[in-house]
């Protein structure tokens, strides 16, 4: 049995845990009120998932039975909460598919040496505060849309460069 002591004016605990409870010179120690020695009891943590579900804690006191239990709440999460877990799971699912920018709708996979024939698109890229992720000998260029302009671009290098839609997840 762990104990700690509690101020009941405070409702705050004060010392403690100890274990097996509060002694002063190894005989139990004398306490004076507002202060109270309780025992610490914990409920175990009940199942729940946490996919449609949130989980709490707290401690709760019982001076009259002198206890602190630890107890559990749980509870469904807000539709706003299963919305940001749906977002978060598509990302990470797209990020581990090698999708490395999310936010960005399409990509253009090109191989390194495409920019030294072609050092305007990196500049553009950059100038436009656009990523360009290098894996090995292939580049990943993310945008969200392919301008007009560069349409020519494009069909000049069909069959090199590939234009990418991010996967619906």
């Amino acid at each position: 049995m762990k104990t700690v002591l509690y101020n009941k004016t405070t409702k705050q605990v004060i010392a403690g845990p100890f274990d097996p409870q509060y002694l002063v010179d190894g005989i139990p120690g004398p306490v004076i009120n507002p202060i109270v020695e309780l025992k610490i009891m914990e409920d175990t943590q009940p199942e729940f998932n946490p996919l449609t579900q949130n989980i709490s804690s707290e401690w709760v006191a019982n001076t009259t039975k002198k206890t602190r239990t630890l107890t559990w709440t749980v509870s469904e999460k807000s539709v706003e909460e299963l919305a940001q877990l749906a977002e978060k799971l598509r990302i990470d699912t797209l990020i581990s598919n090698g999708w490395h920018h999310p936010q960005f709708a399409k990509r253009i996979v090109a191989p390194v040496q495409l920019v030294m024939q072609y050092p305007a698109v990196e500049t553009w890229f950059r100038i436009n505060d656009l990523p360009i992720i290098r894996v090995e000998g292939t580049l990943y260029c993310y945008c969200n849309l392919i301008l007009a302009a560069h349409q020519q671009l494009v069909i000049a290098t069909q069959g090199i460069v590939t234009i990418e839609d991010i996967q619906t997840v």
